[in-house]
Parts: C-alpha cells; structure tokens; sequence
C-alpha cells in the first residue's frame, strides 16, 4: 500500500476522512475496470486504455467507503480512416463501497465520466457540446 496523507472534512450528516494517496498506480486495476464499464456503455471508447492514474482519494464517513480514481486514456486505435480518432481524454471514476467492505474488487456502485480531447478541433468535448462546435 501506498503512502497517505489525510484530511478531516465535516458534513451536516458525520464527519468524512479523506486519504489521497501517494501511489495512485498501485489503483490501476480499478481504474481499467471502470473504464471497462464506461466502454461497455459507451461504444465510441472501446479502443481507449488507461494511460495514467493521476489521483486517488478515499472518503471514510457514515456507512460509505468512496474512492474518488483520477486517469488519463488515450486511444489505442490502429484505424486511421476516414479520419484520425481524438487520441487523448481523462476520466474521473467513483467507486462506492459498503464500510466493512475489505475487497476492492467489487465495488457496489462504479460511476464514471469522461472527457476526450478532439486535437482537430482544439477542445474537450463537453466545452465543444457547449459552444456548439460538437461534430
């Protein structure tokens, strides 16, 4: 296991420790799962892998273990026709867990959004959706 620095945030309901760790590498494997999943919802990124794990933070409080997994992805597709595929995009995953839970490989819920960069058109395609410049 990593090293972790911690912090104690309160909310209305209990109080939440947070750890960001200082390997988050060592999260790779949950990371590829989740984006696995955003695959399986989303056909457009099945040639995306994990390029990086950027960050990891774990929220303790309540009856909730969340771990909030930071990456990078980059397109893996040997296709080059009719046009070059966006190459570059970064992904926040949460992954929920029971508090007694002790194995991270079946978390209870997996949420997962991601942004590509479109090279071509210079812009992350949330902020492309809203000035209208999606293609």
């Amino acid at each position: 296991m990593s090293s972790v620095s911690s912090a104690l945030s309160n909310t209305k309901d209990s109080p939440v420790l947070l750890d960001f760790f200082e390997d988050p590498e060592l999260y790779r494997e949950q990371a590829t799962k989740a984006l696995d999943k955003y695959k399986g919802e989303k056909g457009e990124f099945a040639s995306f892998r994990v390029e990086k794990v950027e960050r990891v933070v774990r929220a303790r409080g309540g009856e909730r273990t969340n771990y909030y997994v930071d990456f990078s992805m980059r397109n893996c597709s040997t296709q080059r026709f009719p046009r070059h595929p966006p190459v570059f995009g970064f992904c926040r995953a949460l992954l929920s867990y029971n508090v007694e839970a002790s194995d991270l490989e079946a978390p209870e819920d997996t949420v997962i959004n991601c942004e590509v960069f479109d090279f071509e058109v210079g812009c992350l395609s949330i902020l492309c959706h809203q000035k209208g410049r999606a293609k």
